[in-house]
């Protein structure tokens, strides 16, 4: 597959991570989190890097009309580019770079919960993981958002669960929240 195309969810691709009704399977509900518009297939690879069936998942999604290409990302054109319109206002280089900083702290907590919990057997951890999944994704992309969720996360997880593995959650999370700090 070419890591330069861009996709984006159709208006089906959303209605299928909102309405509980559409039996999706979940690697294909996987990939479809991680389509957001803005990131192109290498990006998508290095931002979830266990996900092995990645390429396949983005094809049949693409086929039964769940995501379309959007673009092809040239490697030369900047990812922060501010357009040239007069009066245009765009993001300078820092808060652009802090912005796409924040995106992947998200989506790398999002891959941190699908490693954890939704590669587990029993369906009811996989439910909780793609609720928890849907709650992070729909979030502002600031620390303060994230960390209340993450916390959120972590206690569902110690409850329902298992405290051990929420420990694990809860320090590989923080570890990665703090970037966000700085």
């Amino acid at each position: 597959m070419n890591i330069d195309i861009l996709y984006s969810r159709t208006d089906k691709g959303h209605s299928a991570l909102t309405d509980k009704y559409m039996n999706l399977p979940h690697s294909l509900k996987r990939a479809l989190i991680i389509v957001d518009g803005s990131r192109d297939v290498g990006e998508l690879h290095t931002m979830a890097p266990l996900y092995d069936d990645l390429d396949e998942a983005l094809q049949t999604l693409e086929s039964e009309g769940f995501i379309e290409p959007s673009a092809r990302k040239s490697r030369h054109q900047p990812k922060s580019a501010t357009t040239n319109k007069p009066g245009a206002v765009g993001k300078t280089g820092s808060e652009a770079s802090h912005t796409d900083r924040n995106k992947s702290i998200k989506w790398r907590l999002i891959s941190l919960i699908q490693v954890e919990l939704g590669s587990k057997l029993d369906p009811k951890i996989k439910a909780t993981a793609e609720k928890m999944i849907r709650d992070i994704s729909a979030l502002a992309e600031d620390y303060d958002a994230l960390s209340v969720a993450w916390k959120k996360c972590v206690k569902v997880t110690k409850i329902t669960i298992d405290e051990e593995l929420a420990e694990t959650i809860r320090r590989r999370g923080e570890e990665l929240l703090v970037q966000l700090k700085n």
